[in-house]
């Protein structure tokens, strides 16, 4: 005689005060078995990270963004591949080309309920799905993990801090620390609902002669921070930094105008000289990440002579985190609390004509 399992019924955990809100994906076995969100190996591994970063799970609001578990652990399983039509109203693909069914827009609605139910000061997506539920948008969880940011559910705003989910972690244990870092920040950030957004100053769109008495201050400066962005061999934008909180961005090419140019071409000669003037003053400490893309650049664009190029934040985390990635937005997720800025930014003239 064939026995037939009952599972108990799946439900969300957690105080109703709760400060932290975190999302999963959907129930495996264990969770299935006990009717509760994270009590699998993953579920026991998110218990240890948030302890080594200092928060009390037990403190925290735990829920799924589906009760249902996927055959195989498959998500795809719950989207359609056949018409944007039959997928979730309002909701783009969870992976690109795959819209959740419709069948599943209930469990979308008793996830804003919760949210709403508990009002945490913010919520902790982790993964794909739950940042796809969450931002209502196609997610790449690596250009959102460790960044401050927020979301309206239904017109309330709320702060978001997504991370990697702790199954993927079981699979990719060298970016443990990662998430981590990842909690600890989360832990700041649960004390209050407001995003505080760091204060600084920074010229964008300068005039000419605002663009040079900043070159000035900088030529006067003990040390200064450069980036330069590049396309098709030329140098696009330079980006100075005179401290954490006062900064320039310097455009050559502007791609709101026809011919590229930002400056007059007597303007952009004297902008140029300035810059290489800067670059090869032996007083002023250069800053960089991943400096040696940047020098190449001045060197071979400009002609720039360099001096003083002593520091580079890229070696430098090299040094110090040899197992993890060197790249200027990790190291800003894990240092800063900056939005993703490479999310926020144009890149061509079609960005711009979509933006108007």
């Amino acid at each position: 005689m064939t026995q037939t399992l009952s599972y108990p019924q799946m439900r969300s955990v957690g105080p109703k005060n709760a400060k932290i809100f975190l999302i999963g994906e959907a129930p495996g076995v264990e969770e299935l078995l006990q009717g509760s969100p994270f009590v699998g190996a993953s579920g026991k591994e998110l218990r240890r990270m948030l302890k080594q970063a200092g928060i009390d799970p037990g403190d925290c609001f735990l829920t799924n963004v589906f009760f249902d578990r996927p055959p195989d652990n498959r998500i795809e399983a719950f989207c359609d591949k056949t018409a944007f039509a039959r997928g979730i109203a309002g909701m783009p693909a969870l992976i690109p080309g795959l819209h959740v069914n419709a069948d599943f827009a209930s469990q979308l609605e008793r996830l804003y309920d919760e949210i709403l139910e508990v009002r945490p000061n913010v919520l902790c997506p982790l993964g794909n799905t739950a940042c796809w539920a969450v931002f209502r948008q196609t997610p790449k969880i690596t250009s959102l993990r460790g960044r401050i940011s927020h979301a309206r559910i239904r017109g309330v705003q709320f702060k978001v801090l997504p991370t990697l989910h702790p199954a993927y972690i079981l699979r990719n244990w060298k970016d443990r620390v990662v998430v981590v870092a990842d909690f600890q920040k989360l832990k700041r950030e649960s004390r209050h609902a407001d995003i505080c957004v760091p204060s600084r100053q920074i010229l964008i769109d300068p005039t000419f002669s605002e663009a040079m008495d900043f070159l000035d201050r900088a030529l006067h400066s003990n040390e200064v921070s450069l980036d330069v962005e590049t396309r098709n061999g030329q140098i696009t934008i330079c980006g100075i930094a005179l401290s954490p909180w006062i900064g320039a961005v310097i455009p050559i090419w502007d791609f709101r105008k026809p011919d590229l140019s930002y400056w007059t071409e007597k303007e952009e000669v004297q902008i140029v000289q300035g810059i290489r003037r800067l670059v090869g003053a032996p007083h002023v400490v250069k800053i960089f990440q991943n400096g040696m893309y940047d020098m190449t650049y001045l060197w071979t664009t400009w002609k720039a002579s360099l001096r003083n190029c002593s520091e580079d934040t890229m070696l430098l985390a090299h040094a110090m985190w040899p197992e993890l990635k060197k790249d200027l937005g990790t190291l800003a997720s894990l240092h800063t609390d900056e939005a993703s800025w490479k999310m926020m930014r144009f890149r061509n003239r079609d960005d711009f004509k979509r933006e108007d």
